[in-house]
């Protein structure tokens, strides 16, 4: 056998090895990606049990503070005129529900060896339903690592809240006295009418996203601007809505 030949047979062989690799890795990756699916399937399965749910007298406490690790959090209409929180988690989720100093605190609790973050490596987040009758004016403090905030039909007077890694989305949601909204890694959204946005006075900011407005705002909102820095800011005769999401997407719009 020629040089040019063995050469040749030695390509055929390296490039065989090569694309017999190629192919363990890829079967790797979507083995791994039927694990990760059956994970979050079991996980959806598990996140159905009730860990907690009680009711709360608005005549009891002030200020409402809600600080997790790894929880959904949604908003919900009150028909009864009393705070509902129900939580859905698995097995091993605790929760906890206490009024201190008028304050209603509602926390997860972690275990002693259980740091915040390792409930949303094993995808063990809590989904807390928070009911709020109309009216409900009190200062509301959300502190939430990994997840989402969720709002229906619901009026906020002065609620800061801080994400680390999720999106904020408020559906028919009216915002009055001052309130913030900050998140680290994710989208946020507020949906109201457009005479209730109008009405507010609107600071918005993202620095890797871009903001979107409605077409009644457009005209009174300033952008500027500054290397990937975008802001907007509008000036309205009611309440004040602050928006900072460092690396995600601003979206206004009027329903």
């Amino acid at each position: 056998m020629n040089k040019s030949k063995k050469i040749i047979i030695a390509l055929i062989a390296v490039l065989t090895a090569v694309a017999l690799f190629l192919l363990g890795v890829m079967s790797l990756f979507i083995a791994g990606g039927d694990k990760l699916e059956d994970m979050l399937d079991e996980r959806e399965d598990d996140l159905k049990t009730v860990v907690f749910q009680k009711e709360y007298s608005i005549n009891d406490f002030q200020n409402m503070k809600i600080d997790c690790g790894c929880a959904d959090v949604t908003f919900k209409p009150s028909q009864n005129g009393n705070i509902g929180v129900t939580v859905f988690g698995a097995n091993d989720n605790k929760f906890s529900g206490e009024i201190k100093d008028e304050t209603l605190e509602l926390n997860e609790i972690y275990g002693k060896a259980t740091f915040r973050w390792a409930r949303a490596i094993k995808f063990k987040g809590l989904h807390i339903v928070v009911k709020i009758p109309q009216g409900f004016d009190f200062p509301v403090d959300i502190n939430v690592d990994y997840g989402d905030i969720d709002l229906e039909r619901c009026t906020l007077d002065t609620a800061a809240v801080q994400l680390s890694n999720g999106g904020f989305d408020a559906q028919e949601t009216a915002f009055s006295g001052e309130n913030s909204i900050t998140s680290s890694y994710g989208d946020v959204s507020v949906s109201d009418t457009l005479a209730n946005l109008q009405a507010l006075t609107i600071q918005a900011s993202t620095t890797y996203g871009e903001i979107s407005v409605p077409d009644g705002l457009r005209a009174q909102i300033r952008q500027t601007t500054d290397d990937e820095l975008t802001d907007y800011c509008h000036s309205g005769t009611g309440g004040s809505l602050r928006v900072q999401a460092d690396n995600g997407d601003i979206e206004l719009s009027d329903d």
